[in-house]
């Protein structure tokens, strides 16, 4: 009985790994078509296979092999920085909030660091004022000692 459940197991796992790969795939040709026309900068969110602690690294090139190759494809850290028109912006990855979005600002992608915050505070519900509150803070990350994974970094004095 066991080895016909571990063989059974390794079946499961071998298929989807080949599902894995044929998304990868599909994902890869998506980038490489939208690569070829402008700069195309991919960050790591917290369902992808990246560091599960804040920073993320970089998604593998390996992941994406004919994306790259158009040298138009950068994968960027999580939390991103950039510069646009002048304007800095500093971006975080996440996913589509469970909460409400009771000014209907449409469907808003948020960043770890701002969905724990209207789930663990009772600050707001409103996205837009969490996000400024971020940066009334000057912290972009202020429930990562309690909910959201990150690296420790201690400063030592030489």
């Amino acid at each position: 009985m066991v080895l016909q459940g571990a063989f059974k197991m390794q079946e499961m796992f071998t298929q989807l790994q080949q599902e894995l790969g044929k998304a990868l795939k599909c994902l890869d040709s998506l980038l490489l078509e939208i690569a070829q026309q402008l700069p195309v900068d991919i960050m790591p969110g917290s369902q992808d296979p990246s560091d599960a602690r804040l920073p993320q690294q970089p998604l593998n090139q390996s992941y994406f092999p004919n994306a790259y190759q158009s040298g138009n494809l950068n994968a960027v850290s999580n939390p991103y920085e950039f510069e646009l028109d002048g304007v800095t912006i500093l971006g975080t990855a996440g996913d589509i909030p469970q909460t409400q979005n009771p000014k209907n600002y449409g469907i808003l992608l948020l960043g770890e660091n701002v969905s724990d915050i209207m789930q663990y505070s009772k600050i707001s519900s409103d996205v837009i004022e969490v996000m400024n509150s971020n940066v009334l803070w000057r912290h972009i990350a202020p429930t990562a000692t309690d909910a959201l994974k990150y690296y420790y970094r201690l400063k030592v004095k030489s």
